[in-house]
């Protein structure tokens, strides 16, 4: 039992680090060839933009193209930086991997078939 407690608390204190470890990244993207920057954080929150003023003479159209993929890329960062530490994290707490369909269904049969063999 002491075991078991001890081992939670490890992944608890693991799972801890990582929480403050989100709170820290700062995903990026640019766009119109670098005049669109933007950063997001681990929830995909932006955090900042900047525009340099030479964006300005894009249409308004372009410009808002530019903004809006400048957007996705941060975010598409800060997902990916996210979901390393979560991966990373579950990993080091001994956390397993969710069930797919596929073994759940195999189990599923097989416990069918234990049934239907001792009837």
């Amino acid at each position: 039992m002491e075991q078991v407690i001890e081992q939670t608390e490890t992944a608890l204190s693991r799972l801890r680090q990582a929480k403050h470890l989100i709170g820290e990244v700062e995903g990026t993207g640019e766009a119109a060839e670098g005049l669109v920057r933007v950063t997001a954080d681990g929830s995909g929150s932006l955090t900042k933009v900047d525009i340099n003023p030479r964006a300005l003479r894009l249409s308004v159209a372009t410009l808002g193209n530019e903004v809006t993929e400048a957007i996705r890329l941060a975010q598409q960062d800060a997902a990916q930086r996210t979901g390393e530490i979560i991966e990373d994290a579950a990993a080091s707490a001994g956390i397993p991997q969710p069930l797919d369909e596929t073994f759940v269904r195999e189990r599923v049969e097989a416990a069918a078939r234990d049934i239907y063999r001792q009837s």
